[in-house]
């Protein structure tokens, strides 16, 4: 049996559906806001690894998906908080354009798939919703957010992103804050 190796595809959910997607995900994982993403990769089968880049490599990160695993590729020279995005990003892509195709009968159980983060577009916009979906439940930040006087910085911290990511996640909800 031949495997073909297929590119994401863009689902075309609202924004709306993939946070819902993201955040259903997040209780099956029992994922918790500022937890361990390598829990997460590892009980689903996979792992992580990392990889020197190159003047000419502006990949920020990379999901291979076999039939029965997967590979998180991350560049060594990113901070942790930038990975976890990185690794939640990727996991978008495993659950979005690999699980979901499968579950609708559009992508064959012996296909692999390989996501690299390169540049924009419809399916890295998934991956990024889901992603701040899953790493940033909207009624967990809004609450958290709220909680702590509208300070980006301590809800960061807590939610284990950066602070640009937590800005982007605020003004996506159109919510006040005050760094």
């Amino acid at each position: 049996m031949s495997i073909a190796t297929v590119t994401p595809s863009a689902t075309n959910l609202t924004q709306a559906a993939i946070s819902s997607l993201a955040n259903t995900f997040a209780e099956e994982m029992a994922y918790r806001p500022g937890g361990d993403l390598r829990n997460v990769v590892e009980a689903l089968g996979g792992q992580i690894s990392y990889y020197e880049t190159s003047s000419t490599d502006a990949a920020s990160g990379s999901i291979f998906i076999e039939p029965e695993s997967f590979e998180i590729r991350l560049p060594m020279d990113t901070g942790p908080l930038r990975d976890r995005f990185t690794i939640a990003h990727e996991l978008g892509h495993l659950v979005l354009h690999y699980y979901y195709p499968q579950s609708l009968g559009k992508l064959g159980p012996h296909e692999t798939m390989v996501a690299t983060r390169f540049g924009q577009g419809r399916v890295e916009s998934e991956a990024n919703w889901f992603a701040a979906s899953f790493l940033m439940p909207a009624a967990d930040f809004t609450a958290t957010l709220r909680d702590r006087n509208g300070s980006l910085s301590a809800v960061a911290q807590l939610f284990g992103v950066s602070v640009p990511a937590a800005r982007v996640r605020a003004e996506s909800l159109h919510l006040q804050f005050n760094d």
